[in-house]
């Protein structure tokens, strides 16, 4: 399974799995290098957006895997690619929001995401706030193998 930052010439590809924003604002995420795909026989089969809150804490927009090959993994590999993305960049903590009627809490809770607060819109399900801290490496660890290294995706 390759993961990969998404290039601009993706753009066409990406927007038929997520137009929930505009043409204009994937290419800004593009060249920001803030969407990562899996691709299957060159087709995008998952990918993960994000940006920061406050301008700072990194936060999980959407992550979005093909029906057809949900529960194989691809969402999983990409969030814990994200995370440890985010790791590196000196980040310690993860956020992301989910509405309460959505599946989706659970695949995140699974992941260690934790329920941090909600909101409510008028006529809408409450959206839930879930975050992550990241655990960083001390400095004797950073050389060590263990079990717990992450995977090569």
């Amino acid at each position: 399974m390759d993961i990969e930052q998404a290039h601009l010439n993706d753009i066409n590809a990406i927007f038929t799995v997520d137009a929930e924003i505009s043409k204009d604002m994937l290419e800004r995420k593009i060249r920001d290098g803030e969407i990562l795909i899996t691709k299957e026989e060159g087709k995008i089969i998952a990918l993960l957006r994000y940006s920061f809150f406050w301008d700072s804490i990194p936060f999980l927009n959407l992550i979005k895997v093909e029906s057809k090959n949900r529960g194989k993994g691809f969402g999983s590999a990409l969030l814990m690619q994200w995370e440890e993305s985010m790791k590196e960049g000196g980040h310690e903590l993860l956020m992301l929001s989910t509405q309460s009627d959505e599946d989706g809490q659970y695949f995140f809770k699974r992941l260690g995401y934790r329920k941090t607060g909600s909101f409510e819109f008028p006529g809408q399900e409450d959206e839930i706030i879930l975050s992550k801290t990241l655990k960083q490496n001390m400095p004797n660890e950073a050389h060590q193998t263990t079990s717990s290294s992450p995977r090569r995706v």
